[in-house]
């Protein structure tokens, strides 16, 4: 910290317990001159993300995709997760200069506790710790505040966790956002839906949650495909139609209603066939109801694969996500920016649709059998009125872009250790 206010003149840090301010800006100096002389004095701003694991989820692609975009001369990232089978970006993490700290322990508050503090002492000191497990980042926070972390990001991905709520699970989610808001010096979500649904009602209003959806890396959607080429090497025939769907093989993602939905699109169209990719606990149990159902002819089901923005924009025809609950679904977003028409189910924020029409919300008590009518309704209308362009064009004036998230965050780390914005817990 002395090496960073040496940049500034006297004053410019507030007091130890000031209150986070939404819109602090640093008028007298502009930020990438900031950078460039905390760089040539030799300063780096450590950050410690805290995510369950690496795998090729909404929120590890996200951090990946930062990773790869932010100023890593200036910002040493590492990443702390929860697990050993770390996951298919370990490799890149590692390439990008990070280090990968493993604590196993999520379900042992106390021993995760120790871990936790063991870790810090050993591989911090840390400037920043930035946090993306949904309730238990309260328990992260909390943990960072005693580590001596003083600025203390809570981020908010999805609008729910999933688990029933029994009497105790709602005394550990009072207590959760509880250390949330006492002891995070600020507050993200992807929506507000995301922030209500994980800080509650005052610590995810307006006032005291900023969104930042999860951006887009637009460069990745520019690309001319050849769709024959693309769709052969997934050993999909030419003539036919393909919906698409991207998500973690888990229950969240309502994978038993999308097969009852390709049920019945199926009896109307004998060329349709289903293209999921993904992941997780229920892959293996959804492949055998494929199975079951006599329609494995009829799915391609690919594992993980590193081209999604390619074969969204060569294989798929539509995207159908009739999720249980959402934050703002990164895979949605990019269908988008691939000019996919897309239907999804009622529960997820409207903040997700960026330009009239192009995604169709329908409430999934509608049951499959409508929902199969709609989609194949607007396989019927096709791509027409999807101006891929336009659609970019207004994800990048909306900030839903991996740019935009980039700025924003590097603009955060800066005028938070600038005007010590971290809090002293009431």
């Amino acid at each position: 910290m002395s090496r960073i206010s040496n940049l500034f003149p006297p004053g410019s840090f507030s007091s130890p317990g000031a209150k986070w301010r939404q819109e602090d800006r640093v008028s007298w100096m502009g930020q990438n001159e900031i950078e460039e002389k905390m760089i040539e004095g030799g300063s780096v701003i450590r950050v410690l993300h805290v995510l369950g694991n690496l795998g090729r989820g909404g929120a590890e692609t996200w951090f990946v995709h930062i990773l790869q975009n932010i100023n890593r001369d200036l910002f040493k990232i590492d990443v702390m997760v929860n697990t050993r089978h770390i996951g298919v970006y370990e490799q890149e993490v590692r390439r990008l200069g990070s280090r990968i700290l493993v604590n196993e322990s999520p379900s042992n508050p106390m021993r995760y506790s120790t871990n936790f503090l063991r870790i810090v002492r050993a591989e911090g000191p840390y400037c920043v710790l930035h946090a993306h497990l949904q309730l238990f980042t309260g328990l992260v926070m909390r943990l960072g505040y005693h580590a001596g972390i003083p600025i203390r990001i809570a981020h908010a991905r999805n609008s729910s966790d999933g688990i029933r709520l029994t009497p105790q699970r709602v005394l550990y989610r009072a207590l959760m956002r509880r250390w949330v808001g006492k002891y995070a010096t600020r507050r993200l979500a992807v929506s507000r839906k995301a922030a209500e649904g994980a800080f509650g009602s005052r610590y995810g209003s307006p006032e005291s949650c900023e969104i930042m959806s999860s951006g887009v890396d637009l460069g990745l959607f520019m690309e001319d495909v050849d769709q024959r080429d693309v769709r052969a090497k997934i050993g999909i025939r030419n003539g036919c139609r393909v919906v698409g769907h991207v998500g973690s093989f888990t229950p969240q993602k309502n994978h038993e209603f999308l097969l009852a939905v390709a049920s019945c699109m199926m009896e109307e169209d004998e060329d349709l066939v289903f293209l999921m990719i993904g992941d997780g606990p229920l892959r293996e149990k959804t492949v055998a109801r494929v199975k079951d159902k006599g329609l494995e002819s009829r799915f391609i089901i690919l594992r993980d694969v590193h081209d999604v923005p390619r074969l969204m924009l060569g294989a798929m025809d539509l995207l159908v996500l009739p999720s249980l609950f959402e934050g703002l679904p990164r895979v949605l977003m990019e269908a988008q920016a691939a000019g996919l028409p897309c239907l999804a189910s009622s529960v997820i924020t409207s903040e997700a649709r960026i330009v009239p029409g192009s995604v169709e919300f329908m409430p999934l008590e509608a049951g499959p059998r409508a929902w199969a009518e709609e989609a194949m309704q607007l396989l019927r209308q096709g791509k027409r009125g999807l101006d891929r362009v336009k659609v970019m064009a207004v994800m990048e004036k909306k900030g839903f872009t991996i740019a935009a998230n980039r700025a924003r965050l590097e603009q955060i780390y800066l005028q938070d250790m600038m005007t010590g914005a971290g809090i002293s817990p009431e």
